[in-house]
């Protein structure tokens, strides 16, 4: 409001104008500066983190919102059966997910340490 205020004219306001874009220049030179220092990955979730909070806060929005939402929260029991429902799913995937992980890194089950070492002594 120092800009565009009753008492734009006044040094008190100047005095906060300047202070203000002195601030905002400093955090322009150190975003720069992290810019060119930091990893490429890192910026990357620098920008897609917030983004992504965003979004779903848009998407709670619009659910919570909804007829279905209250028709879901109106009795407990329902949550309850899709909590249940989803931790039995994440039980039954457990497995899966476990085996996938061990392909991807080039282990399988018959891989490993060997149980009983044998060594020759000469």
């Amino acid at each position: 409001m120092a800009l565009t205020g009753p008492d734009r004219g006044a040094p008190v306001a100047v005095r906060r104008v300047a202070t203000a874009l002195a601030g905002l220049l400093g955090l322009f030179v150190g975003g720069a500066l992290l810019l060119a220092s930091l990893p490429p990955q890192s910026l990357l979730w620098g920008f897609l983190v917030p983004f992504l909070v965003m979004v779903l806060k848009a998407a709670s929005l619009l659910i919570l919102g909804s007829r279905g939402w209250r028709r879901f929260a109106r009795d407990p029991r329902g949550a309850l059966v899709a909590i249940v429902a989803f931790a039995v799913a994440v039980w039954a995937a457990a497995p899966e997910r476990v085996r996938a992980a061990a392909e991807a890194t080039g282990h399988s089950e018959t891989q490993g340490p060997e149980k009983f070492p044998t060594s020759s002594r000469s």
